[in-house]
């Protein structure tokens, strides 16, 4: 396992030969009644550490989960932010009007809100909200 504090090394070494240990010991035959002892309580070992390794890989699979939802939040966080940057923000309220003037069709009469419904720049923000509603060449083309 790794210390979570300074990441040092902590999981155990499994207590298995090398390969090339146990291909030597497979061609020098038979093998005496200690030595069996001894593999049979190494391959016990080495499935216990095994098993804390298998825990270990879940404990830092949760800790990447929970890294990558946090970068990813913080992604989202960012994109966000960054609408703040946007030139469209930075116009002063006397250009958004005129802009606004410019959109609006010259529509007559309005006899009924569910006919024609208000322009579409009132709902953005209230912002352009307010520039558009404080702007009255905007709305003299319409009468009731």
């Amino acid at each position: 396992m790794l210390c979570t504090a300074c990441l040092t090394e902590t999981l155990p070494r499994h207590p298995l030969h090398s390969k090339e240990d146990i291909l030597k010991t497979l061609r020098e035959g038979i093998l005496s009644s200690s030595d069996i002892f001894d593999i049979r309580k190494n391959i016990s070992d080495a499935r216990d550490i095994l098993k804390a390794y298998d825990k270990e890989i879940r404990r830092l699979e949760q800790t990447v989960a929970i890294v990558r939802s946090m970068a990813s939040h913080l992604t989202e966080r960012i994109e966000e932010t960054s609408f703040l940057l946007s030139p469209i923000r930075r116009l002063p309220g006397e250009i958004l009007a005129e802009i606004f003037k410019i959109s609006m069709p010259n529509i007559g009469s309005v006899f009924s809100c569910t006919k024609r419904p208000s322009p579409s720049f009132l709902t953005v923000c209230v912002r352009w909200r307010t520039v558009a509603l404080s702007t009255p060449n905007i709305w003299q083309s319409i009468t009731l």
